[in-house]
Formats: C-alpha cells, structure tokens, sequence
C-alpha cells in the first residue's frame, strides 16, 4: 500500500511542459476536453507563455511517489469574490485505483484551505462517466447544464455544470470525502494525509 505521503501539489514547471503536452494528446485526456485536436509543441509553448504569469490562471502537478501523476487547473479566478473554475486530469495511466479521488481532495483543499477562495465551479462534457462520478463522489453540486454546446463524433454534447462552496467542503464534505480516501488505504489502494 503506498504511503500516506505518496501524494502531493507542487505549482507546474516549465519542465513539465513536454510531458503534460503527451498527456493532454493521449486519446484517455484529449477526447473529453473541449478541444480535442492534436496539440504541437509551439501550441504549447505559447499556451504556456500566456498562462504562466497571468493571476487567472493556476496550474498545479500532482505527483505521486516524486513523478508527475496528474494536472489540476483553476481558471477564471478572481480573487475579488473568491472563485473560480478548475479542471484536472490524471496523465498517467499506472495509477493505483482512487488516486482520482486523492486528486480532488488535494485540490478542493488548497481551493479553500491555501487560497482561500469561497466557491469552485467545474463544467463536465455529458459523456465523461469518470469525471461526472468524481463530482458527484467529492459532493458538488449539480447546478445545470448549458445543453448542444459541441459536437462530437456527430453527436450534439452538453456541458454539465457544478458548483463546491468552502463552507460545503470544510464542514461537510470535506471530513466525508476523507473518510472515504481513509477506507480506500485500508483496502489497498492510496491514502493520503488530511
């Protein structure tokens, strides 16, 4: 069973760029994005330049065991109101069953505990099963959808949409969501710290 301090954020390297880059290209990444096409390295660069100093922008590696595991974002942030909207996505594919789970924890609690914003919000294409299970495993709340916003493989996708506040995590669910990661060690899979 891995340890309790498998897991942990660190802020997004310029050397992380060709490996987030392969991750974000995999077809198990790329297909549940909104854009889904093939991203070149100069696309990426000039992502990265755009993003790395602008205060709307926060990107975050999950490692687990010292490497890369997984990407978190928040975007959109405005610090005024304190919230924004965060995406995330494991890049590797040898990860020990619920590291998905871990990966939410860590990053509702640095939204709330580190940053101290008052709400996140995440949008999910209708199809991404994983994902949409994971918001609903971490307590969001399902506040709608915006309906036909892509295509995909002819078919017409909507957007579903969720909303966590602090209050909500810290005080609810917050101390469940641990209480499920806690069961998991046990079981074999991963813990990690509160």
């Amino acid at each position: 069973m891995p340890s309790v301090d498998s897991f942990r954020l660190r802020p997004l390297a310029e050397t992380d760029l060709e490996t987030i880059r392969l991750w974000r290209n995999s077809d198990r990444v790329r297909l549940n994005m909104y854009s889904d096409h093939i991203i070149i390295p100069e696309e990426h660069r000039r992502w990265y330049n755009r993003i790395k100093d602008d205060p709307r922008w926060l990107y975050l590696i999950m490692e687990y065991d010292g490497q890369p595991a997984g990407v978190i974002n928040f975007r959109e942030i405005d610090r005024v109101a304190g919230s924004a909207l965060w995406g995330f996505y494991l890049g590797r594919s040898d990860l020990p069953r619920g590291s998905g789970t871990v990966m939410g924890y860590l990053a509702l609690n640095h939204a709330f505990m580190v940053e101290g914003w008052r709400t996140l919000s995440g949008e999910v294409l209708d199809f991404n099963e994983p994902s949409l299970r994971l918001f609903r495993r971490l307590g969001f709340d399902n506040i709608g959808r915006r309906d036909k916003q892509l295509i995909r493989n002819g078919r017409l996708v909507d957007i579903i949409l969720y909303t966590m506040t602090a209050g909500r995590w810290l005080k609810r669910e917050r101390p469940r969501v641990e209480a499920l990661v806690q069961k998991m060690a046990v079981a074999g899979t991963p813990m990690i710290r509160p």
